[in-house]
């Protein structure tokens, strides 16, 4: 067996003209070569499935013949970034999305990285593969929020952020300070930000420390 189910309409084209054996037949082999670590055999396999008008979808594992594409097979789901463009165009989003499943399916993993960064440099999209899911964020420069809304306090928050992204290395220590002032947690490896619920000690703390810079 190969663990692969059959989708979509009737054979259309060439795959008319493929039995159900043969595909089955690649699609065992091709796991079987896989399974071995024998990459470039799997690789031919579904080349010579493609070729006979054969789509694969590893992510749904399932396979078609009618000649239509499969799609990438994630969801999106709610970001803040939603409010921002109420009626969003998902068709280019999900052309990268498919273009990046292809490339890990080739395991050309330089090309999925180049394009899961245009999803997020030109879309505001972050990719959670764990949960094949997509959503559109608010970015503010390089970096994005993670965690819990935090109200009134944003807009500052995502200015310095800005500023932050575009900061020379000597200004950045200043910056970061101040954002831990507020409360605000950096991972600048991943790019994101977030600010975890303060308790009421927290809060007055703050509280007191803008009161003293307010009074100098």
């Amino acid at each position: 067996g190969h663990g692969f189910e059959r989708a979509g309409g009737g054979a259309k084209g060439k795959a008319g003209q493929v039995s159900l054996g043969e595909v089955d037949r690649r699609l065992a082999a091709r796991l079987a070569a896989k399974l071995r670590g024998r990459y470039s055999d799997a690789d031919a396999e579904l080349e010579a499935l493609e070729a006979l008008g054969i789509r694969v979808c590893d992510a749904t594992k399932r396979w078609r013949a009618d000649g239509e594409a499969f799609g990438s097979g994630y969801e999106r789901t709610v970001g803040d970034g939603d409010e921002d463009v109420p009626v969003l165009d998902t068709a280019p989003i999900e052309q990268l999305l498919l273009a990046r499943a292809r490339a890990k399916q080739a395991r050309d993993f330089g090309k999925a990285d180049a394009l899961r960064g245009e999803l997020r440099a030109a879309h505001s999209v972050i990719v959670d593969d764990q949960r094949r899911a997509w959503r559109r964020v608010r970015l503010y420069g390089d970096y994005y929020r993670v965690g819990p809304r935090v109200g009134k306090a944003e807009p500052k928050i995502g200015k310095l952020l800005t500023t932050l992204s575009q900061a020379a290395s000597g200004e950045r220590a200043a910056l970061l300070e101040e954002l831990g002032a507020m409360g605000v947690q950096v991972d600048e490896g991943r790019g994101t930000w977030r600010r975890p619920r303060r308790t009421p000690e927290e809060l007055a703390a703050a509280a007191a420390l803008r009161g003293e810079a307010e009074s100098k």
